[in-house]
């Protein structure tokens, strides 16, 4: 395993000392834990927090002004100076304690809570660290990210700490400290533009492999620059593995390696990264156990043994052992589109749902339709209908009917796909190729075909139940048909493919293909867009891409995707918009 540990010179060096006790005794004496089961009770740091919090806080050795000796000191008395250990000699003072590290990056897998003891420590430095006018800045590569994560969490312990009430002040933007009228801490993302000219004691940048490209870059270098003038001034960076090679935070992981390994000389940057060996096993619960020293507390085997069956391989390795990865991986695993063949057809009885795939060079696109199939529980060593009792953690289901051990229960529910692709008829080099266009009325005609083939209503849109499929569209390239559509009476909803909807939406669609939910029919031309997919790493997690340049087809996939998301939430008619509560947009309603 490849642990990154600060460097330790080799010798008979004094003992190390520390704040890190005194920290230790802040938390565990005011902080609460900020979310989850156990909201409001007392902040116990774990061990493994305890050693970095000790190594973080460190002192740099005292040097004798007189005699030049690496020394301790022992105060005769008030006013009545400091003895040199070494020379004995009298001082009339003596330097303020100097922490060695200025600056600090951690590296841990998710689930580790490194956003509760950032949020801590951020309240230690405003309040306990003996400057009456400590500015800690809680910061991050977006508004959203800054609000709900580290400022939050030391919000809410400021809330629910019986000692930080009596303490603190918190508000939206900024916690103050009425005893201490100059400290405070405040919360800031994004534009480095508004954050010049502060005398930053703390800066705090949670999820530094978020900070991507020129904005985060210039967010860092604003606010690492005030923190120049401030004696004992700290830059903390505590954050899982990125994807992005390009980033401040890589070039801040590769750095601190080279620290590590006596290659670079900078005694005052610390640096700490938690990571799997390349050649490991990311499904080996031996690995887990390496890469996440909390598990079992805050990590649950059950939770990385879930993600495991659920997500493509460099997700795991990154948010879970703590990798870097590429950019573009690969989707689907071999094998997975094929276990998940059927001859379930389409039921014009049930709710249908519909995405729409228009291509941006406007050289194919797609039409992608699921319908959620309820299934009875049929066993399929015996072939009849059973319970399925499960043994353990990992440890598969039982028939109730022959006792045959099964690793998974037959699925309850199964989203059967279909749809349309128009491709080029041309090849690559036909004298035609270039100059075919994409018809979008084989769309619509193809949609108005769904919604008299599928009568049943799938979504209800303020108070109207609305006949036939719901139809997601993107409306980058459909908009104006989307309209005509509208007016004829087809339910469609715009579904702009941004990372906020094409995240849950490959997700979703990777979960049910692992699972085996999906029933497809064996087309080659839907496998073959399946399998031409890659998992496109992003901030927040991975959607459904191809590679820069490529001239891949996905299309059905990304509309089936689409369609198996509205599917979801179309087995019934509700009472109100299904669509209301994931932000969607009716055209026509």
């Amino acid at each position: 395993m490849s642990v990154a540990t600060p460097t330790r010179t080799a010798g008979a060096a004094p003992k190390r000392r520390t704040q890190g006790g005194r920290v230790i005794r802040f938390i565990e004496q005011h902080c609460v834990i900020p979310d989850g089961d156990l909201i409001g009770q007392p902040f116990k740091v774990h061990p493994w927090w305890r050693a970095r919090i000790n190594e973080i806080f460190e002192l740099q050795p005292q040097v004798c002004a007189l005699c030049g000796e690496v020394t301790s000191y022992t105060e005769r008395g008030p006013d009545d100076g400091y003895v040199c250990a070494v020379c004995t000699q009298v001082l009339e003072s003596v330097p303020p304690e100097a922490r060695r590290y200025s600056e600090v990056l951690i590296g841990i897998a998710k689930k580790n809570i490194k956003t509760s003891i950032m949020a801590a420590l951020g309240l230690y430095f405003m309040i306990a660290d003996g400057d009456p006018s400590a500015l800690v800045i809680s910061a991050a590569a977006s508004e959203e990210q800054g609000a709900n994560l580290l400022y939050g969490s030391a919000k809410i312990m400021c809330e629910k700490s019986p000692t930080l009430q009596q303490l603190t002040e918190p508000y939206d933007k900024e916690i103050i400290v009425p005893s201490l009228p100059r400290a405070r801490m405040r919360n800031v993302a994004s534009k480095a533009g508004t954050q010049d000219g502060q005398n930053i004691k703390v800066l705090l940048a949670d999820e530094l492999h978020e900070w991507l490209g020129t904005r985060g870059r210039n967010l860092w270098t604003v606010l690492s620059g005030g923190t120049g003038a401030r004696f004992n001034a700290m830059r903390l960076a505590i954050t899982t593995a990125g994807f992005d090679q390009d980033s401040l935070c890589y070039e801040k992981y590769e750095y601190g390696k080279k620290v590590n390994a006596g290659e670079i000389d900078d005694p005052g940057f610390y640096c700490f990264w938690l990571e799997a060996p390349e050649d490991s096993d990311y499904r080996d619960p031996k690995v887990w156990a390496m890469t996440n020293p909390l598990l079992g507390v805050s990590v649950l085997e059950s939770y990385i043994r879930d993600r495991v069956k659920r997500d493509p391989e460099s997700v795991v390795r990154r948010y879970n052992t703590n990798m870097w990865v590429s950019g573009e991986e690969i989707w689907v695993p071999n094998g997975a589109w094929d276990k998940c063949f059927s001859p379930l057809d389409l039921d014009p009885k049930l709710p249908t749902g519909v995405g729409i795939d228009i291509a941006k060079n406007i050289d194919s696109s797609a039409l992608g339709i699921a319908q959620r199939h309820e299934m009875p529980p049929i066993c399929p060593r015996c072939g009849e209908l059973a319970t399925f009792t499960e043994q353990g953690p990992g440890d598969g289901y039982v028939c109730s009917v022959c006792s045959e051990d099964l690793e998974e229960p037959p699925p309850e529910v199964r989203y059967v796909l279909n749809g349309t692709i128009w491709e080029n008829p041309y090849p690559e080099h036909h004298s035609l190729h270039a100059d075919w266009r994409m018809n979008n009325n084989l769309v619509m005609d193809e949609c108005r075909r769904l919604f008299a083939d599928f009568p049943v209503p799938s979504c209800e849109i303020d108070g109207e139940i609305k006949p036939g499929p719901a139809y997601g569209f993107d409306p980058w390239r459909f908009r104006t048909e989307a309209s005509t559509l509208a007016g004829e009476g087809l339910a469609m909803i715009e579904f702009p493919q941004n990372d906020a909807r094409m995240i849950p939406v490959s997700q979703s669609f990777f979960e049910a293909i692992l699972k085996g939910v999906i029933a497809q029919n064996g087309d080659p031309k839907f496998k073959r867009h399946v399998h031409n997919v890659t998992a496109d790493q992003k901030p927040r997690g991975w959607r459904m891409s191809k590679p820069n340049g490529s001239k891949r087809k996905i299309d059905w996939a990304i509309a089936a995707g689409i369609a198996r998301f509205l599917a979801e939430f179309s087995k019934a008619v509700p009472t109100t918009s299904a669509y209301e509560d994931h932000d969607l947009i009716v055209v026509g309603g």
